[in-house]
């Protein structure tokens, strides 16, 4: 069993909560969005698929004994990678997306909070988790405040592109922070607390959520260039 961060049980559960309502997320985008149920279920257990790679991996590590019982590995993810992609070229065909549904998915960011928590906790090195968390939630409060002023009309660009720059910033500071602070050649901060973010629960936030985020974000600003 790979090493794993002594978290709190807050985190692992709101981090395992986002988990499983991420699949449940993209099925409500492309249904509300008007999508053929075809076309909706299949994209739906893509992410599924993907969600429980991603659970494996940072569960049970990439090499250990969960993905030795897969069959013919290597195959495997190659497989997984390119269903993701031709899923993903998938979605950017056809009807459109609903902006309320892709912005609000950005809403479930302050998640991030729990950065926060385990630093409290001494568990990660605050050079990375103050500027992760906290962006995070900054993100979440934009996003959240956009769906609100326009719950009943459409999302303007100038709104679409702030919540796309807030949250590509924070995921650019947040990487930064993480390999400059992790034991690599690129460290470069908390010497005395290289950074774990990678372990088991916390790691499911860059492995799994935060390329779900990137995506809905990709999403959002082609939907509205779509419109344009």
């Amino acid at each position: 069993m790979p090493s794993q961060l002594d978290a709190s049980f807050v985190t692992e559960v709101v981090i395992l909560l986002t988990w499983a309502l991420t699949t449940w997320y993209v099925y409500f985008t492309f249904r509300e969005s008007g999508h053929t149920k075809a076309k909706t279920i299949a994209l739906t257990l893509v992410v599924l698929a993907w969600s429980i790679f991603a659970f494996g991996a940072v569960k049970y590590g990439f090499d250990r004994e969960f993905f030795r019982r897969l069959p013919v590995r290597p195959l495997s993810y190659l497989f997984l990678a390119a269903g993701l992609g031709y899923a993903f070229r998938w979605a950017l065909v056809g009807k459109g997306l609903s902006q309320h549904m892709l912005i609000g998915l950005q809403v479930l960011r302050v998640i991030g909070l729990v950065f926060v928590l385990e630093h409290w906790r001494g568990n990660l090195p605050g050079v990375f988790a103050h500027p992760a968390g906290w962006g995070d939630l900054l993100v979440g409060i934009i996003a959240l405040a956009v769906l609100i002023r326009y719950r009943n009309q459409e999302i303007p660009n100038g709104a679409v592109k702030l919540v796309f720059f807030v949250g590509i910033t924070d995921f650019v500071s947040a990487f930064f922070f993480g390999i400059t602070s992790s034991a690599t050649p690129f460290q470069l901060f908390a010497f005395d607390q290289p950074n774990q973010v990678l372990l088991y629960p916390t790691g499911m936030i860059p492995l799994f959520l935060v390329p779900y985020a990137v995506i809905f974000h990709i999403l959002s600003i082609t939907e509205m260039q779509r419109s344009a």
